[in-house]
């Protein structure tokens, strides 16, 4: 009896002695593990809080606030900050904020339309219009209609001018590296909005009633298989009265028929025409010259 008890003794402390230890591996490794998860969520919170001052930081650097701030200040003195960034001061008090800071960022994405690719995209338009005039001449079809400048060529030839010849950044609004949409097809931190007509012939050019800009850009190219393009700047806005009291036809201006949701359809020489008599401030010829002219820098216009 007494040899079983001793024998049982014995093998309780060599079980309890196992247990013991891995008890004690357990917690050292469950201490250890909670001791890293600690530390990553530290991190975590280390990085967050970087990244959301390195945020405010760019803010600061670009305006001279960051986004808080300009939310508690009130409208008119968020106008009277992009008033003396010379940008648009319309709109509510969010489209005011940002205004204030995207643009800058906005500025910065990469523009993927480079001075190249219009080049290529330019000189193959070119090369289909040419051969599609002398089928036109050889066969006396002169029914077979010419194409249209394509929007993406049109649209940057006038970025390019306002870039080189008017010294003011802009970029194509449909290609850029980031997933933001933005409206009308340039944009500019000093003007804003950009809308770009381009015409190859006398008929009217159209404009969409909901369309808007800061200022639009018309692009003369009647005469450009000739190497000929004009541009003219109109600094007003589709909102302005200026443009809304534009004539197009006897009974309606371009006001009526926009409230209308029609398509006001007007020649460029009508438009020219009323802005000559308007103000002469608001528009102006910035370029006129040779496709390969538009890529020469300038100091003035």
């Amino acid at each position: 009896m007494a040899i079983a008890i001793r024998e049982h003794v014995a093998f309780v402390k060599r079980f309890g002695g196992v247990l013991l230890t891995t008890l004690k591996k357990y917690v050292q490794f469950f201490a250890k593990f909670r001791k890293k998860l600690n530390k990553n969520n530290h991190e975590s919170l280390v990085v967050k809080k970087f990244k959301m001052s390195e945020s405010n930081a760019i803010c600061d650097t670009t305006t001279g606030y960051n986004k808080d701030d300009l939310r508690k200040k009130d409208k008119k003195a968020l106008q009277d900050i992009l008033k003396g960034m010379s940008r648009p001061i319309s709109g509510n008090k969010s489209e005011l904020v940002d205004r204030i800071i995207q643009p800058m960022a906005e500025n910065n994405d990469h523009d993927l339309y480079t001075n190249d690719l219009l080049r290529e995209r330019f000189l193959q338009h070119k090369r289909y219009v040419e051969d599609t005039v002398a089928i036109r001449n050889r066969m006396n079809l002169n029914i077979i209609r010419l194409p249209n400048m394509p929007e993406d060529i049109s649209e940057n030839i006038v970025k390019v001018i306002i870039q080189n010849k008017m010294n003011i950044p802009s970029r194509w609004t449909k290609s850029n590296s980031s997933d933001k949409k933005v409206p009308g097809d340039l944009f500019s931190p000093v003007e804003g909005t950009q809308e770009v007509k381009c015409f190859t012939s006398d008929g009217p050019l159209s404009f969409g009633p909901n369309e808007k800009w800061n200022c639009i850009y018309f692009l003369d190219a009647r005469n450009w298989l000739n190497d000929i393009f004009i541009v003219w700047r109109v600094e007003l806005s589709n909102t302005s009265a200026d443009w809304q009291s534009l004539k197009v036809n006897k009974s309606q201006t371009m006001g009526n028929q926009c409230a209308q949701k029609r398509r006001p359809r007007i020649c460029w020489d009508a438009i020219k025409s009323h802005l000559d008599n308007v103000n002469v401030c608001h528009f102006k010829n910035i370029f006129e010259g040779k496709f390969e002219d538009i890529f020469v820098k300038a100091e003035v216009v």
